[in-house]
């Protein structure tokens, strides 16, 4: 039972975020409802899936910036994207196991969209984010 209470007490506290891109004033993911979506991105074992995922990014900064998406790495400490510091409630939240690499994209509605193991196809995440209604309003039609 204490079992239990733990994992909803870890699935439904806030996640802080912090540093470039995060709002003023937004503390937790919670915060950035109907302001953006966010793509969280759970390091997998180091090494060449991560590494793509990382070269992939500088890419698709344009596109990400165009479709309000903020970039989330869950568990960094530094870095020049917002973090989700406490890797271990992220993981358990967005159930990903420890060690496994995932990409996580949340819609501002606060609800998960779409996920894929690294490396994600940006191309893929794009047209998920195309086709939801809300993209379209933004795009005027």
């Amino acid at each position: 039972m204490l079992t239990l209470l733990l994992l909803e007490l870890l699935m439904t506290a806030p996640l802080t975020v912090e540093g470039p891109g995060v709002p003023e004033g937004v503390e937790t993911l919670d915060g950035l409802r109907w302001k953006q979506r966010v793509l969280l991105l759970f390091p997998g074992e180091p090494g060449g899936a991560w590494q793509a995922q990382l070269q992939g990014l500088e890419r698709a900064r344009p596109e990400l910036a165009e479709r309000d998406v903020l970039v989330l790495i869950v568990g960094a400490k530094e870095g020049k994207d917002a973090r989700l510091p406490d890797e271990r409630e992220a993981r358990a939240r967005w159930k990903v196991a420890p060690g496994k690499g995932a990409a996580v994209l949340i819609g501002k509605d606060g609800g998960e969209k779409w996920r894929s193991p690294l490396p994600a196809p940006w191309e893929e995440m794009f047209s998920v984010i195309d086709a939801m209604p809300m993209r379209k309003q933004e795009q005027g039609g």
